[in-house]
């Protein structure tokens, strides 16, 4: 009778690779679900950034005037008037400068004001000139520009506000913060999005 070939030790080897080898497949798997879930945590390069909050204030006056000052992105400024000249993905004053009153203009494109005796118009503001323009603040979102002007309106009862800047459809990002103040308690409200129009409780008279 011939020998068995094999002994007990070559038969546990054997044994141990051929579970080895099964197991390969699982290890496998688990190695592509790892990955998988690495990649999915990887941020991807971002293609446009989220727009930023503007702050409008609105300050009424003597003479049914209000003061507009109005806090915008000079990202999202650059992305409607094409602001950096140069093309190296930074603004400086230097390119802001030159386009003061493109920026005032565009801005009181975006905003109206109504009281319930018709439309409050802009009058030339006394207090910004070429000299200290551009103004710009720091909020947590990045730099904006302060754009001032003054307007006019026919009555300071029920005054509306129309808000269409950088929200092209309701589902718009970009929100305002806009507040009222001088006739008592300040009014604040968001808009933006599908709120593009809010009436405050105002009324002539101090």
């Amino acid at each position: 009778m011939t020998p068995w070939p094999f002994t007990a030790t070559h038969i546990r080897s054997r044994a141990r690779a051929r579970r080895a080898l099964q197991r390969q497949p699982a290890r496998l798997l688990g190695l592509m679900a790892l990955s998988c879930l690495l990649l999915a945590l990887m941020p991807l390069p971002s293609l446009a950034h989220p727009t930023g909050d503007s702050h409008l204030r609105l300050q009424v006056l003597p003479g049914q005037q209000l003061t507009v000052q109005w806090d915008l992105a000079l990202r999202d400024l650059d992305d409607e008037l094409l602001l950096d000249s140069n093309e190296d993905g930074q603004l400086s004053a230097e390119e802001v400068r030159p386009r003061w009153a493109e920026l005032l203009s565009w801005a009181q494109s975006q905003l109206a004001v109504r009281s319930a005796a018709g439309a409050c118009t802009a009058t030339p503001q006394p207090t910004q000139t070429a000299r200290d323009a551009p103004e710009l603040w720091r909020h947590d979102d990045g730099v904006h520009a302060r754009l001032r002007w003054h307007l006019q309106c026919p009555s300071l009862n029920a005054l509306t506000v129309h808000y269409q800047a950088l929200s092209p459809t309701p589902d718009s990002p970009h929100r305002a913060v806009v507040r009222l103040m001088g006739q008592g308690p300040m009014q604040r409200v968001l808009m933006g999005g599908p709120r593009t129009q809010h009436t405050f409780r105002t009324h002539d008279g101090a």
